[in-house]
């Protein structure tokens, strides 16, 4: 089993967020893994980093990236509105 280092940058949406990004990051990995079970480990490493970023955006926040070890997230709400706002 692989292990991912998650950090979320506002301590008080990890409890919320946490939860939720770990299951959908387990279905996906899930569905990986049905639809290619000899080679699931390596497609779902590759793409690691799109699984995380639409992972985020389905919850609301924003993948921010890798940094020192650590996939690090965002769910303020100034980040949740991004591409979201209305033209006047």
């Amino acid at each position: 089993m692989a292990t991912v280092k998650i950090k979320i940058l506002e301590p008080a949406a990890t409890h919320n967020h946490l939860p939720a990004l770990t299951a959908a990051l387990n279905r996906r990995f899930e569905d990986t893994k049905r639809k290619n079970p000899l080679g699931f480990l390596d497609q779902f490493e590759e793409q690691l980093e799109t699984h995380f970023i639409e992972a985020t955006h389905e919850l609301g926040g924003r993948y921010v990236g890798l940094a020192e070890g650590e996939h690090v997230f965002s769910f303020t709400s100034e980040v949740s509105r991004v591409g979201h706002q209305a033209v006047a």
